[in-house]
């Protein structure tokens, strides 16, 4: 299986078809213009937390962070479900997977 093949597979499981993603892009603007309050109250909440502010080493590594969750997000909500997109998704995940970041929120 060819990795487009296993990303529509992934899509189609997620029922992110063609019209879902217009749907999704339709709701663009309203996604982007909530993003900036929603990541501030997120990562205001990681910084309240001492085992999560750990994860960052200064207001420039979290802010460096917030701008790649607002390109993310934004890809998201233009529907650009693609291979860049996997790669992000994965890269994330390997360093949540590195730093423990889910156990944290858990204990």
């Amino acid at each position: 299986m060819t990795s487009s093949d296993h990303l529509n597979s992934r899509l189609a499981f997620m029922q992110l078809d063609g019209r879902a993603r217009d749907q999704i892009k339709g709701m663009h603007d309203d996604i982007v213009a909530a993003l900036p309050g929603a990541l501030d109250a997120f990562y205001s909440q990681l910084r309240n937390s001492p085992e999560t502010k750990r994860f960052f080493s200064s207001e420039q590594h979290i802010d460096s962070a917030k701008q790649r969750q607002s390109s993310h997000w934004d890809r998201m909500a233009n529907g650009q479900f693609d291979q860049n997109f996997v790669a992000a998704v994965t890269k994330v995940g390997e360093v949540h997977a590195r730093i423990g970041a889910l156990w944290s929120f858990l204990h």
